[in-house]
Protein backbone atom coordinates (compact mmCIF):
# COMPACT_ATOMS: atom_id res chain seq x y z
CA UNK A 1 0.00 0.00 0.00
CA UNK A 2 1.49 3.35 -0.66
CA UNK A 3 1.81 6.08 1.48
CA UNK A 4 0.69 9.54 0.47
CA UNK A 5 2.80 11.98 2.25
CA UNK A 6 0.30 15.45 3.14
CA UNK A 7 2.58 18.61 4.78
CA UNK A 8 0.62 21.37 6.16
CA UNK A 9 -0.62 24.57 3.80
CA UNK A 10 -1.74 21.40 1.34
CA UNK A 11 -4.58 21.65 0.06
CA UNK A 12 -6.55 18.45 -0.03
CA UNK A 13 -9.95 16.85 -0.97
CA UNK A 14 -11.34 14.34 1.18
CA UNK A 15 -12.12 10.49 0.04
CA UNK A 16 -14.08 9.11 2.99
CA UNK A 17 -16.71 10.32 6.03
CA UNK A 18 -19.72 12.65 6.22
CA UNK A 19 -17.01 15.11 4.38
CA UNK A 20 -16.59 13.49 1.38
CA UNK A 21 -15.58 15.53 -1.98
CA UNK A 22 -15.13 18.51 0.02
CA UNK A 23 -11.79 20.33 -0.40
CA UNK A 24 -10.04 21.32 3.12
CA UNK A 25 -6.22 22.49 3.51
CA UNK A 26 -3.85 20.72 5.83
CA UNK A 27 -3.47 22.79 9.08
CA UNK A 28 -0.75 20.49 10.76
CA UNK A 29 0.37 16.90 10.60
CA UNK A 30 1.15 14.74 13.63
CA UNK A 31 0.72 11.55 15.58
CA UNK A 32 -0.16 9.82 12.26
CA UNK A 33 -3.21 12.26 11.57
CA UNK A 34 -3.67 15.29 9.39
CA UNK A 35 -5.86 18.37 10.84
CA UNK A 36 -7.53 19.79 8.23
CA UNK A 37 -9.64 22.54 7.82
CA UNK A 38 -12.26 24.50 5.66
CA UNK A 39 -12.98 27.72 7.29
CA UNK A 40 -16.73 27.27 7.64
CA UNK A 41 -17.66 24.12 9.67
CA UNK A 42 -14.27 23.39 10.39
CA UNK A 43 -12.38 26.56 11.53
CA UNK A 44 -8.86 26.95 11.77
CA UNK A 45 -8.90 27.23 15.35
CA UNK A 46 -10.22 23.67 15.80
CA UNK A 47 -9.74 21.61 12.88
CA UNK A 48 -10.37 18.09 12.12
CA UNK A 49 -7.77 15.06 12.66
CA UNK A 50 -8.62 13.03 9.83
CA UNK A 51 -6.40 10.02 8.33
CA UNK A 52 -4.56 10.61 5.98
CA UNK A 53 -5.66 7.50 3.45
CA UNK A 54 -9.02 9.19 3.92
CA UNK A 55 -7.82 12.15 1.85
CA UNK A 56 -6.15 13.32 -1.51
CA UNK A 57 -3.18 16.48 -1.97
CA UNK A 58 -5.24 18.55 -4.58
CA UNK A 59 -2.24 19.72 -6.22
CA UNK A 60 -2.05 23.13 -4.79
CA UNK A 61 -0.40 24.55 -1.19
CA UNK A 62 -1.19 27.81 0.61
CA UNK A 63 0.95 29.73 2.13
CA UNK A 64 -0.47 30.17 5.93
CA UNK A 65 0.98 33.01 7.28
CA UNK A 66 -1.63 35.40 8.08
CA UNK A 67 -4.43 32.88 6.84
CA UNK A 68 -8.19 33.69 8.55
CA UNK A 69 -11.16 31.26 7.68
CA UNK A 70 -12.49 34.15 5.66
CA UNK A 71 -9.74 34.02 2.94
CA UNK A 72 -9.52 30.53 3.60
CA UNK A 73 -13.23 29.80 2.40
CA UNK A 74 -12.21 31.86 -0.61
CA UNK A 75 -8.91 30.27 -1.61
CA UNK A 76 -10.80 27.22 -1.62
CA UNK A 77 -13.85 28.69 -3.39
CA UNK A 78 -11.68 29.95 -6.59
CA UNK A 79 -9.82 26.90 -6.38
CA UNK A 80 -13.33 24.95 -6.72
CA UNK A 81 -14.27 27.43 -9.54
CA UNK A 82 -11.16 27.06 -11.33
CA UNK A 83 -11.34 23.07 -11.54
CA UNK A 84 -14.76 22.34 -12.27
CA UNK A 85 -15.37 20.51 -15.15
CA UNK A 86 -18.07 20.77 -17.40
CA UNK A 87 -21.20 18.43 -16.54
CA UNK A 88 -21.47 15.52 -18.95
CA UNK A 89 -25.12 15.75 -20.48
CA UNK A 90 -26.45 12.16 -21.11
CA UNK A 91 -29.95 12.63 -22.36
CA UNK A 92 -29.87 13.18 -25.75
Amino acid sequence: MSSITVRAGELVRSLAGRDKGRYFVAVSVHGGRVYIADGRKRKLSSPKAKNPKHISPAGKTIDMSELSDKSLRRLISEFKTQNEEEPVNTVP
